[in-house]
């Protein structure tokens, strides 16, 4: 990302914590990397760290749109690095 942007936005629709979200921004400082789903199928996940309460992942084949270097889209789940 470059020095300008705040997130990078993954669309998706998945529940967190109890809440239906449509998507996920990562804010500048979090990481994330695609790695295999533990359930297997050739599935991959995009696995968010170095930061506090994310989900386990989101399915990359669900993504339907990724948004880089633009600020966080209202509605997402705001995922804020660890300090």
């Amino acid at each position: 990302m470059s020095g300008n942007s705040d997130a990078v936005s993954f669309t998706v629709n998945f529940a967190h914590k109890g809440h239906q979200f449509t998507g996920v921004s990562a804010l500048n400082g979090v990481g994330f990397e695609l790695v295999d789903a533990p359930c297997g199928y050739s599935r991959q996940m995009i696995q968010f760290n170095n930061c506090a309460d994310a989900p386990t992942g989101i399915f990359m084949d669900s993504v339907s749109a990724v948004v880089a270097d633009e600020p966080a889209i209202r509605g997402y789940l705001k995922l804020k690095p660890d300090v």
